[in-house]
């Protein structure tokens, strides 16, 4: 990870070592951009080691509760736009067909 990140940053460098290069820089910008984003509060934990698991992030905020992450990488062309009728907003929704073929 970069120096660019803060010290409510928890990180297990030699689990990170482990993980394939190109996920370590997209986990690197998302931590970078929620270091950036969310208020002191918050607490980041990346690959933290849970009762045997890893989750890639980990949120946590003792006012508010905890989020856990997890990244998955695809292709742009996996995703569809839809817009959720009740709330009129639009997003990208991945395809779990496509993720399995």
């Amino acid at each position: 990870m970069s120096s660019e990140i803060t010290t409510r940053i928890i990180q297990d460098n030699e689990f990170l070592q482990k993980v394939p290069k190109n996920t370590v820089e997209i986990l690197q910008k998302l931590v970078i951009y929620l270091d950036q984003q969310l208020n002191r509060d918050w607490d980041i934990y990346v690959y933290p080691f849970m009762n045997g698991d890893r989750p890639d992030l980990v949120l946590f905020n003792p006012h508010v509760g905890i989020q856990f992450i997890e990244i998955i990488e695809g292709k742009y062309q996996d995703y569809s736009f839809e817009e959720k009728p009740y709330s009129g907003q639009k997003r990208y929704v991945s395809s779990s067909l496509k993720q399995l073929g």
